[in-house]
């Protein structure tokens, strides 16, 4: 084996390497815990903007009906994932 051949197939293994090193650095990074019981995930629901007995959440513009304030808004969690708030 010739020493060009050599360092051809050792240059071929670099970007593999750092391909695999990119993928277990992904694999072990912490995720965010969504708790639903954080009121910050809620619906924020606007009062004034009442429709038809429903109302709109500020944040991901859904009528929300009476009752479903408590339930996570999906705009929320997907801002709380990206790190946006």
């Amino acid at each position: 084996m010739s020493i060009l051949t050599w360092i051809g197939q050792a240059l071929g293994l670099i970007p593999q390497a750092i391909e695999a090193g990119k993928q277990v650095a992904a694999a072990v990074k912490p995720q965010n815990t969504i708790n639903p019981d954080d009121a910050t995930l809620w619906h924020t629901l606007d009062y004034q903007t009442r429709y038809l007995g429903a109302v709109l959440c500020t944040v991901c513009q859904k009528r929300i009906a009476d009752g479903h304030g408590a339930d996570l808004c999906s705009e929320a969690v997907r801002r709380r994932n990206a790190g946006l708030s």
